[in-house]
Order: C-alpha cells, then sequence, then structure tokens
C-alpha cells in the first residue's frame, strides 16, 4: 500500500525536474534581448581615415612614384594620405592600383582602404565583393583578423542605423572571430563590447572595455571608441552625469571618430 501511494508522488517530482531542465535550456537557447539603445550626444565613426605613416610626405610619394610607380608601400601612405584629406575617390582609386599589383594582391592595408573608401561614398552594396575578395587573398592572421573586425564593424552599422537586431549576433560572430586570430585587436575588443551590452552582457562588456582602456598597444582613437562605449554602459545604468563626462572624454580624445546626431 506505501508503494501505490508513493507511486504517484515519484512520477510527480519528475515531471516537475523536467519542466525545470526544460525552463533552463530555454533560457540558454533563446536569443538574448537587446538592451534599451541609449540617447549619447555624439554618434560614433567607424570607419575613420587611417592612421599616416610616420614621416610620411605626399611631394616625395609623387617623386618615388614617378621612378618606382609599382612601390606598394609608398602607393598605401598616398592611400591612405588621400583619405584623411578627405579625397575617398582618390583613395579608392590607389587601393585598386595597389590590389591589382603582383606585390600588392595580399595587402591588407590596400583592401580595408578600399572598404573604408566605399563606406564613406556610400556604395556599401561593392564592399562585400571586395571583402570576400580581401579573405581569399590575405592569409596572415592579423590581416583576417582586421577583415573580420571591419565585416562585424558593417554589421554593427546595419543595427545601429536601421536597428536590425539579428546584425549583433553577426557581428559578435565576426569580432569573436578576430579575437581569435590576433588576441589584442582593440577595435574588433572595443566593439565586441558594445555588442555584448546590447545583448545584455554589461559585465562582460565592462571588462572588454577596460582592456582595452589598459592596453599599452590601444591607439589614441581606440581608446576613445572604448570610453564611447563605456560611456554608454553607464548611461544604462543611470549615471547620466558620469556619461555625460565620458561621452565628452571620448570626443576630446579623437574628435574624427564622433560627428553630432542628425
Amino acid at each position: 500500500m506505501r508503494d501505490e501511494i508513493r507511486q504517484p508522488n515519484k512520477i510527480v517530482w519528475l515531471i516537475v525536474g523536467l519542466i525545470a531542465v526544460l525552463i533552463a535550456l530555454s533560457a540558454v537557447l533563446a536569443p538574448s534581448t537587446p538592451t534599451k539603445e541609449p540617447d549619447p550626444p555624439f554618434a560614433v565613426v567607424l570607419f575613420v581615415p587611417p592612421l599616416l605613416p610616420e614621416g610620411f610626405d605626399a611631394e616625395k610619394a609623387h617623386e618615388l612614384l614617378r621612378k618606382q610607380p609599382n612601390d606598394v608601400e609608398t602607393l598605401v601612405g598616398l592611400q591612405s594620405y588621400y583619405a584623411n584629406k578627405g579625397d575617398w575617390s582618390k583613395a579608392l582609386e590607389v587601393g585598386e592600383q595597389i590590389v591589382m599589383l603582383p606585390e600588392g594582391g595580399d595587402n591588407v592595408y590596400a583592401y580595408l582602404g578600399i572598404i573604408y573608401a566605399l563606406v564613406n561614398l556610400d556604395r556599401t552594396d561593392e564592399v562585400w565583393n571586395w571583402l570576400h575578395s580581401a579573405f581569399l587573398r590575405v592569409h596572415d592572421g592579423m590581416g583576417r583578423a582586421q577583415l573580420h573586425r571591419v565585416h562585424g564593424d558593417l554589421h554593427l552599422i546595419d543595427y545601429l542605423t536601421k536597428g536590425n537586431a539579428y546584425k549583433l549576433q553577426d557581428a559578435k560572430r565576426e569580432y569573436e572571430s578576430a579575437l581569435k586570430l590576433w588576441r589584442e585587436a582593440p577595435l574588433a575588443r572595443a566593439n565586441l563590447a558594445c555588442v555584448l551590452f546590447r545583448l545584455g552582457e554589461g559585465e562582460k562588456a565592462r571588462q572588454l572595455v577596460n582592456e582595452v582602456l589598459e592596453s599599452k598597444e590601444s591607439t589614441t582613437r581606440e581608446k576613445a571608441v572604448a570610453t564611447y562605449w563605456l560611456a554608454q554602459i553607464e548611461e544604462s545604468r543611470g549615471n547620466k552625469e558620469v556619461a555625460r563626462q565620458l561621452y565628452h572624454k571620448a570626443k576630446s580624445m579623437h574628435p574624427p571618430s564622433f560627428v553630432l546626431r542628425k
């Protein structure tokens, strides 16, 4: 009789256990709900002109190219020079010239310059073919890491401008791929923090931002972007005055990386 009484209790507990397991699994497998968007005073510019090579002189570069028109290093410097002048069409032209050369076909900086130029010329539809070509021809780990980071940036822009939430997962995948190939990859690390914060992983995002800010390898531009994402994390926590200070600090660190929101 006791066994007959206890048997239903075992079944009940088994059902309760199964329900608990299913609830736990659904929590793990369900996509993260994006965090409410912050309201910063500035918008971040992900595709700013690259740094000019130290000591680069445009006149000397042109003079050298008259003698050695296929000098890849000089052409890459010239591409960066035009980008910094805001002449993206010319930067694109030089980039295309570089990758057509036998010596420049695998130059990741030429490809990055082309992609940056196309984005700034609002010709984003053309970016994907160039990105695909770059992945086929660039084989070194650090170079491929930068391509993954740019791929992530394109997905992040899509999310930030169009609100396509599924793009956050695409960006996350690309940034993580970049970090597997190049552990430092400061911009990939900073922008992954932006994505994780929006996916509800605020503490991990803060950790990544701090790693960028504390790294001796990070440039001023990379630290400025990390500071901007940190401001958004603070804003989401209700620390509006701290966030305001961080937004303005980020902009003062690297003004070209930020524009007033429309």
